[in-house]
């Protein structure tokens, strides 16, 4: 049995952990292994990579970066730019934004 088949039942069983299990099961029907950004920071340059469980994650750091780089740009991280990606249980990268 695929992976992907052992989230679903193990979802219709235990209703109480959909909420955690469905998020890993993409809209394409594929098993997603991890959310990361992705950017270069304005002062130094240096890359800025960062690891999210779930796409809600991803997105609440998202526009928290967002937010505050109009103001004063007092946030950490401060990258001038950032790239969403999901990475898929197959290996395959799809990028889900860029800024």
């Amino acid at each position: 049995m695929s992976l992907r088949k052992e989230i679903i039942r193990l979802a219709h069983q235990k209703p109480e952990l959909r909420k955690h299990l469905l998020p890993l099961i993409a809209k394409t029907g594929k098993v997603v292994e991890t959310y990361y950004m992705e950017g270069e920071y304005f002062d130094n340059g240096d890359e800025y990579f960062e690891n999210f469980e779930t796409k809600e994650d991803m997105i609440d750091t998202y526009k928290q970066i967002s937010r505050y780089r109009g103001h004063k740009r007092q946030v950490s991280p401060n990258p001038k730019s950032i790239k969403m990606f999901v990475e898929y249980e197959d290996g395959e990268v799809k990028e889900i934004r860029k800024r």
